[in-house]
């Protein structure tokens, strides 16, 4: 009898410790799943920066062409959802179509894009948890690409990111003379979708058109004289491609161009052509 109480006690323990086990598992898994993406990132002591994503934050663009006839274009957005950052990608071309959503996570001064999901009903030819790019930012604000699972056909390696005109901007230099022109040193301007505001004045409705330009070719086109002095041109890459952003008002005439150059610094042009270098302050 001593023997059967000391099985039944052995097996009771034993069940005890299996399903204490097992919770812990489930409890653990749970644990790992309701923590944020960008955390699990982390590996052994290497120490991220998790900022470099918040200045990654925006939308690159790519486009290629192979002769005689195929196109490829790339689109990636990154964008903070949730304490997460994440990525929606576009790749279209020649018989290729894909809407992919990606994690985000930081590398040495950069990010990498790990395939999550695929948005359109074509079957994705990514795995879950695979490198798709990685972005590095160099010292000349260029944007590097690694090429991981997604690839190109040319041997290029930079996307270019489209930065945003929304904001408050002070202008801090002219390429030309103002003596026709409506701003002045320091003035500060507004702008988001729908107005346009010049210090303290009456804000004015606008209507946005975006385009993509070189330099230096907008400034031939805007009759921007290049090389001239102080800081107006700094930051410009030579063929580099850019947003142009044309604010105009309610009959569809063109009250200003905007040329975002990067995160803190744009080009102002008036159809005159007056141009101005202005710097973000808000």
């Amino acid at each position: 009898m001593a023997f059967w109480k000391k099985s039944y006690t052995y097996c009771f323990v034993l069940i005890v410790l299996f399903v204490s086990i097992i919770v812990n598992i489930l409890f653990i898994s749970r644990a790992l799943k309701d923590e944020p993406l960008n955390n699990q990132a982390d590996n052994g002591n290497i120490v991220y920066d998790y900022n470099i994503l918040e200045k990654m934050s925006g939308t690159y663009k790519y486009s290629e062409f192979v002769p005689p006839n195929i196109n490829y274009s790339y689109e990636i957005n990154i964008y903070e959802e949730e304490n997460n950052y994440l990525a929606d990608l576009k790749i279209d071309g020649f018989q290729t179509y894909h809407e992919i959503k990606a994690q985000v996570i930081p590398c040495n001064n950069g990010c990498q894009l790990v395939f999550r999901q695929a948005l359109n009903k074509d079957l994705s030819p990514y795995k879950d948890g695979e490198v798709l790019l990685t972005l590095t930012l160099s010292e000349f604000g260029e944007v590097q690409t690694d090429w991981e699972a997604i690839s190109c056909l040319e041997d290029s390696i930079y996307f270019y990111k489209l930065y945003s005109y929304k904001g408050t901007w002070e202008i801090e230099e002219t390429a030309n003379d103002v003596s026709d022109g409506r701003f002045e040193y320091a003035d500060r301007l507004f702008f988001d979708e729908n107005c346009m505001t010049v210090n303290s004045d009456s804000p004015v409705n606008i209507k946005t058109e975006y385009r993509e330009v070189t330099y230096p070719e907008f400034f031939d086109d805007n009759g921007i004289p290049r090389g001239t002095s102080g800081t107006f041109e700094m930051g410009l890459r030579y063929h580099g491609i850019y947003s142009e952003i044309l604010l105009k008002n309610e009959s569809n005439e063109i009250l200003l161009r905007v040329f975002p150059v990067s995160d803190t610094v744009c080009i102002l042009v008036e159809p005159t052509g007056t141009a101005y270098r202005a710097v973000r302050v808000d």
